[in-house]
């Protein structure tokens, strides 16, 4: 049992799991505590012209961006995430 609060403020820095570029430490009930990172400028920045050409496709007629706007949208967001979980991207 945890005595010092709720489970998402439980911080346990003692046994830390490495997967790849993913740092994860585990607390005691199970509970997974991941290390974010900012992700870097240029893949900030490719995240930002993708997500906005995609709302664009949205108003205006653009050749391949119109049709695949959704996906345009939910790649910009994918690759945020990445940024944030990958350290190294």
């Amino acid at each position: 049992m945890v005595e010092s609060g709720p489970l998402w403020l439980t911080y346990c820095y003692r046994n830390t799991v490495t997967a790849g570029s993913v740092r994860l430490s585990v607390a005691k009930m199970g509970e997974i505590i991941m290390n974010l990172s900012a992700p870097t400028q240029p893949v900030f920045l490719i995240a930002l012209v993708v997500g906005v050409l995609a709302i664009i496709g949205l108003f205006a007629v653009i050749p391949f961006v119109t049709a695949n706007a959704t996906w345009l949208l939910i790649a910009a967001f994918v690759l945020l995430v990445l940024g944030n979980l990958l350290n190294n991207l």
